[in-house]
């Protein structure tokens, strides 16, 4: 049975800011399909959408939907050409409820408020989704405000869906949901173009793959020709010729870092394990590892017992401070709004020493809230509060640059490369090689794929415990 296109893209060429352009790319989407759009970062996978969707304007070729050719000029077109376009960061909106930003253009036209929401909750229902319609996105942390907007377009007429890294920022324990939904839209009859760089999306939801470079189309291959290896280096990028792998070798073998028989107030019940010098330590484990709760542990977050020693010295971790004063560097990546400041503040506690908002951030301890950083921290941006207009790749890419600016022995980072490609990535652990010799780190992920290029041992937890 032949496939019937529903966006074609005929040689679409576009210069941009800085001296980039997209150049000639055609592409082709049929029915039904999903099809990963996928690259470095900087690689033209957002502008070559922007473009498409309206958001940016004047290119040239042709944009063909369904066999004819249009010319979106403005966003506002998307929905009379059937088409639903989810950008990165943004599209969840705060003075909405949950169920109106799900049936967002009915939300609009509908003066019957409770009709929305009945039906909102109907299609949660559906998607075994545990969320309340009539709830605000504000009572939701970031990796269910995805799951809105997929929700949205579930619920909705749109023949093709474009999403833009719909995955990055998912908690681990929502990813299988996220794949759920997207079959189950799948299975609606509706295209998806998925613009993303996360393995996963690739390897086990599309169906075919096109890779962009510099702005140009490289590759376009069915995803069932692709394995692990053969993918990352076309992530990295098509000219590099290689994938980068990496293991930091401990200095010496002097011990930073012991931590005996931690256990936590949830899941961690018996976790030991040495840092030395120079080392990069993986930590991996599943949902109900207990992984998330060391981090915090070592990050002054969470309540513990037994006992950690930092170079033979016992000490006693109470509060974000603590760690800070001992020389811990911490770096969360799960809800970037609720914890990006927190980090972002401590990791300039040594700017504080000696003064008020040294005593403050003190006394805050595990209790300190996003403002309550955020005022301590009131000098890092104009206005601390916006976090969330910063697209959330450029958040994570700012806090791992401070890496270099901040002091600090032990770095501890959750998660840090969700975000990032595999050229970032390698990027920065060639800078930890050279730079930062002498500091030790732990890496906490689910990626054990990462973590086995990456780290020279790694500390696989089980149910709270330790696996090896």
């Amino acid at each position: 049975m032949e496939r019937r296109p529903v966006l074609e893209l005929e040689g679409i060429s576009k210069k941009l800011k800085g001296g980039f352009a997209l150049s000639d790319i055609y592409l082709t989407l049929y029915e039904g399909e999903v099809l990963a759009v996928t690259g470095a970062n900087q690689s033209g996978k957002t502008a070559l959408f922007d473009l498409v969707t309206g958001w940016l304007k004047r290119y040239d070729g042709t944009v063909r939907l369904f066999g004819e050719p249009v010319s979106i000029r403005n966003p506002q077109q998307l929905r009379k050409y059937g088409i639903l376009y989810i950008r990165q960061g943004y599209d969840v909106i705060e003075s909405f409820s949950i169920g109106e930003n799900i049936l967002f253009d009915d939300a609009f036209a509908s003066k019957d408020k409770q009709k929305i929401l009945e039906r909102a909750q109907a299609v949660l229902t559906e998607l075994c989704l545990p969320l309340h319609a009539d709830s605000s996105p504000d009572e939701l942390n970031a990796s269910q405000k995805e799951l809105v907007k997929l929700c949205r377009v579930y619920a909705s007429d749109c023949r093709i869906a474009v999403l833009d890294e719909p995955k990055a920022i998912l908690h681990p324990n929502q990813r299988k949901v996220y794949e759920n939904l997207i079959n189950k839209i799948k299975n609606q009859g509706k295209s998806l173009i998925l613009i993303t760089k996360q393995p996963d999306d690739i390897l086990c939801l599309a169906d075919r793959v096109l890779v962009l470079d510099d702005g140009v189309l490289v590759k376009d291959i069915p995803a069932a020709e692709l394995e692990s290896q053969r993918l990352r280096r076309l992530l990295l990028g098509a000219a590099s010729g290689k994938v980068f792998d990496i293991k930091k070798k401990p200095r010496s073998a002097r011990t930073v870092l012991e931590a005996s028989h931690l256990r936590g107030e949830e899941v961690l019940r018996d976790c030991s394990f040495r840092l030395y010098e120079g080392e990069i330590l993986g930590v991996y484990g599943d949902e109900d590892s207990g992984m998330e709760e060391l981090f915090r542990i070592l990050t002054g977050f969470k309540a513990y017992g037994g006992e950690i020693l930092r170079e033979q010295e016992r000490v006693d971790l109470q509060s974000p401070y603590d760690a800070a004063k001992w020389g811990f560097y911490g770096f969360w990546n799960e809800d970037f709004e609720r914890e990006f400041f927190r980090f972002y503040a401590l990791s300039r506690q040594g700017d504080f020493e000696g003064s008020a908002k040294d005593r403050k951030l003190k006394n805050l301890g595990r209790t300190a809230t996003l403002e309550d950083m955020g005022r301590l921290a009131g000098g890092m941006f104009r206005n601390p509060y916006r976090a969330v207009d910063v697209p959330h790749r450029d958040r994570q890419k700012k806090i791992l640059d401070r890496v270099d600016k901040r002091p600090f022995e032990i770095g501890l980072f959750m998660e840090p490369f969700s975000m990032l490609d595999l050229r970032v990535q390698s990027e920065f652990l060639e800078n930890l090689l050279t730079e930062h010799r002498e500091q030790s780190f732990l890496i906490f992920s689910h990626d054990l794929d990462m973590l086995h290029r990456f780290c020279g041992r790694i500390l696989h937890l089980e149910k709270g415990r330790n696996k090896n």
